[in-house]
């Protein structure tokens, strides 16, 4: 796995039809040895539009730049779950 670089910034959050709000987000991006893209992070955004994006069915965040990601959000501290 090598690693690419980062995006940091703030954006925007879409989550299912609710309108987009704000978030900040940092990103990290791994290209594996098949060529497979993988791409981790951070996003932080209002308590209740976070505990929303857990249960949507959809969630995509917009970046400063204007890229957008389809994304998952999983509850604080799930990673540290994993062992």
């Amino acid at each position: 796995m090598r690693y690419l670089q980062a995006s940091i910034g703030e954006g925007l959050l879409k989550i299912d039809d609710f309108d987009p709000c704000p978030a900040e987000y940092t990103i990290g991006y791994w290209q594996m040895t098949d060529g497979t893209l993988i791409a981790t992070g951070h996003v932080a955004s209002l308590p209740e539009a976070m505990t929303a994006a857990e249960r949507a069915s959809r969630v995509m965040l917009v970046m400063s730049d204007g890229h957008c990601a389809n994304v998952e959000i999983l509850p604080a501290g799930y990673s540290q779950r994993l062992g």
